[in-house]
């Protein structure tokens, strides 16, 4: 068989919608209106099924039957009539092209992020209701789940690995968690009842990764290679930082002067992480390396998980004023910089009521 007839791919198109819960007709109907994008991309599908791997045939259908419709779902929220294309068709064929426990660990931490997205998405348009935060606090139990499984099967075999996914996660949850906060504080109270109970959820999975995470890197300081994991872990954190800081460079006028002074202050930190970590590397302290270079890296994750839901968030309310063009500060190390993180910074309800305010502040 080197192509399908038009009454197969009709009735595999049925089948398909059919087990996501669609509407056939609905989804065939989105999908011609962009067929004309897509001309080329059916030739390229009768061409994969050719070769009779019933993998690549199963994403081939996949891909020709929803065609732009898949790409229109990535912006598809809970309620929204191609969420289920965006869950059930998109993520799932890219979790079928994660092979290993690490990139699988990592899809499943992405994919539990995505809820909180679409969480603070809803937040943000006064539109998350308990059925819809019962929907994605599932979900995201359910990837939290299987991200805290991957790095208790990879701490057996890469404790390094095990310790960056636990590391990364913990950063995320913990950026989501002010993200949420900042959003529910300015709402209604449905709204902001409902941002509570999904927290509760995000801060519980947060104390886990930081569990995880500390086992962890225990195991990984106590490695003969833990030098090489270090120094791994320093080039890691340093790309990270420099990406964050071209990214907050890019964004200075959107953020303002007073975010984007906010925001180099916490790259800062990170900065100054990764001097403490060449200090004990230098003095033969790999262990204690390691650990730092993970913090720096964390830190600088969460600075730019941040300032994106500023950028993002603050942006899209229309009844806030245009913020004002700044230049970005310079970063350099400074051993004598504070590592923690502390204070959370309030919102008036009173003053602020339904205009969202991300807050950089430690």
């Amino acid at each position: 068989m080197t192509s399908l007839e038009e009454s197969e791919k009709l009735r595999f198109k049925h089948i398909l919608m059919a087990k996501m819960g669609l509407n056939a007709e609905a989804v065939t109907t989105a999908a011609v209106a962009r067929h004309h994008q897509y001309g080329s991309m059916f030739f390229g599908i009768n061409q994969l099924i050719t070769n009779r791997k019933p993998m690549t045939i199963f994403i081939a259908l996949l891909v020709a039957l929803t065609g732009g419709t898949s790409m229109a779902a990535e912006r598809a929220l809970p309620g929204d009539a191609l969420y289920a294309v965006k869950v059930n068709v998109n993520e799932e064929v890219r979790g079928w092209l994660t092979l290993d426990n690490e990139a699988k660990a990592h899809w499943e931490e992405i994919l539990a992020e995505r809820r909180l997205d679409e969480a603070a998405e809803l937040a943000a348009e006064g539109k998350l209701d308990a059925e819809s935060r019962a929907q994605l606090e599932a979900n995201f139990q359910a990837h939290a789940d299987r991200v805290a499984n991957r790095i208790k099967k990879l701490a057996d075999v890469d404790a390094h690995a095990a310790a960056d996914i636990a590391a990364n996660f913990e950063a995320s949850l913990k950026a989501h968690d002010r993200i949420l906060l900042n959003i529910g504080a300015v709402q209604d109270a449905k709204v902001e009842s409902e941002v509570k109970s999904l927290l509760l959820k995000i801060r519980s999975r947060q104390n886990a990764a930081a569990d995880a995470k500390v086992e962890a890197e225990a195991d990984a300081s106590a490695k003969a290679d833990v030098r090489q994991s270090a120094e791994g872990r320093l080039n890691a954190a340093g790309n990270k930082i420099e990406s964050v800081q071209k990214f907050i460079e890019r964004k200075a006028d959107d953020l303002g002067t007073e975010a984007t002074a906010q925001a180099n202050a916490r790259l800062q930190v990170a900065v100054d992480l990764v001097a403490q970590g060449e200090a004990k590397l230098e003095a033969g302290a790999n262990g204690e390396a390691f650990v730092l270079f993970g913090k720096a890296h964390a830190v600088a994750q969460e600075a730019m998980t941040l300032v994106q839901a500023k950028v993002r968030f603050e942006n899209d309310d229309k009844s806030s004023p245009k913020p004002t063009t700044s230049p970005t500060a310079t970063l350099s190390p400074s051993p004598s910089a504070s590592v923690e993180a502390s204070g959370q910074g309030s919102v008036n309800n009173n003053s602020t009521q339904g205009k969202v305010r991300i807050d950089l502040r430690f």
